[in-house]
């Protein structure tokens, strides 16, 4: 289960990748936990903005609702430095709450000394 998370991932972050070709089946009969291993693998690696602009063009990860994946995503934004995302980023902890998700975007916010 975690292989094919890796694999698509590794797809993703490689240096001459075609965003193009990747499509909204590939993640379409993942489950929760596989979507969230998948953003884990993109986030602990260097991300662009150019990429996670990509993967929201293909993915449409916006529209999630589940708490842990929506959390991880906004994570990847804030990372990747999309500006655009930080709104969104605390609207979903004002709305959230709970410590889990609140500390870690908030950090990851702090160390973005533009914001």
């Amino acid at each position: 289960m975690v292989e094919a998370c890796k694999e698509l991932a590794k797809c993703w972050l490689s240096p001459n990748a075609d965003y193009s070709k990747f499509d909204a089946s590939d993640i379409k009969n993942l489950t929760s936990m596989q979507i969230l291993q998948f953003l884990t693998e993109l986030f602990n690696n260097n991300v662009t903005l150019e990429l996670v602009k990509a993967l929201q063009n293909v993915y449409k990860f916006n529209i999630y609702e589940n708490a842990e994946i929506k959390c991880k995503w906004l994570r990847l934004c804030i990372k990747a430095r999309w500006s655009d995302k930080v709104q969104d980023a605390l609207q979903f902890v004002n709305d959230q709450g709970r410590m889990k998700f609140v500390r870690p975007i908030y950090r990851d916010l702090y160390s973005w000394e533009e914001m």
